[in-house]
């Protein structure tokens, strides 16, 4: 999927902000399961931080657009983080069964 056709290039500093947050969250007592759920809390907070310190408000609708704005970059950017860190995840363990592979090969050519 093409996250930059979704996410403002202004916004792309969330991504790897939430990664470092997610991997420290990941080191703590908090249950892996709830890990998305505050990425994405956090993400929508800090999207609609800039979102509203960046624009004039002039009415009503547009602060719903600046709300819709803010939840949907925010999840966005969490997904994104969220999908970095499998990708990286799935990349390490597919590296890992190549080593261990060429590791029993080895053995069994010696053996």
């Amino acid at each position: 999927m093409d996250y930059t056709k979704y996410i403002s290039a202004e916004l792309y500093v969330l991504i790897p902000l939430l990664y470092v947050i997610g991997a420290f969250i990941k080191n703590s007592r908090i249950s892996d399961w709830k890990i998305p759920i505050i990425l994405g809390v956090t993400g929508i907070a800090l999207a609609g931080l800039w979102i509203f310190s960046t624009n004039t408000i002039h009415g009503t609708q547009q602060v719903l657009s600046m709300i819709f704005a803010s939840i949907t970059q925010g999840v966005m950017c969490a997904a994104a983080s969220v999908y970095t860190d499998n990708l990286y995840k799935q990349l390490k363990e597919k590296k890992d069964e190549q080593a261990d592979k060429s590791d029993s090969s080895a053995d069994t050519a010696v053996g």
